[in-house]
């Protein structure tokens, strides 16, 4: 079970995604897990987005990114987790493009989802966000680094 909650980093000033997991049993598992939530707002047609880069730190724990969209709008969208180890120069780690059988799933009672997951080539990530044929109005990426699986 992961619980997700709000914390003030006071450092950057900025209210971050934190996620706490725990086992079946109800106790906290200790492996540190960043969360990070971008609302995108509108995006025209066939237009894209780098979300903001991560820095997952030097000598990083973090071993998974997960990044996921709520809903698919049109069947050309596509996103990718891009990793960087100087941050300038950016490679695909995981990619997927609207596929019935590999990049998304609809849970039940609820909308489609994009979810990519791959493991970090460098300490800098982010995600690329590439829309189809359909206006959005209110896209949000969600993207996590987890530790230790």
């Amino acid at each position: 079970m992961i619980l997700e909650g709000t914390y003030y980093n006071s450092t950057t000033g900025q209210d971050e995604t934190r996620c706490i997991r725990c086992n079946s049993s109800g106790y906290l598992i200790g492996a540190p897990t960043l969360a990070f939530t971008y609302d995108v707002g509108a995006l025209p047609a066939n237009g894209s987005i780098n979300t903001d880069v991560v820095d997952l730190g030097e000598g990083s724990i973090y071993t998974l990114l997960i990044a996921r969209k709520s809903g698919i709008a049109s069947s050309q969208e596509s996103m990718s987790i891009n990793s960087s180890i100087d941050g300038v120069r950016w490679l695909v780690t995981a990619s997927a493009n609207f596929n019935p059988n590999l990049a998304w799933h609809s849970p039940s009672g609820s909308n489609n989802q994009f979810v990519v997951q791959g493991r970090p080539i460098g300490r800098f990530v982010r995600i690329n966000f590439k829309n189809g044929s359909t206006n959005q109005t209110n896209l949000v990426l969600e993207l996590a680094a987890l530790a230790g699986v």
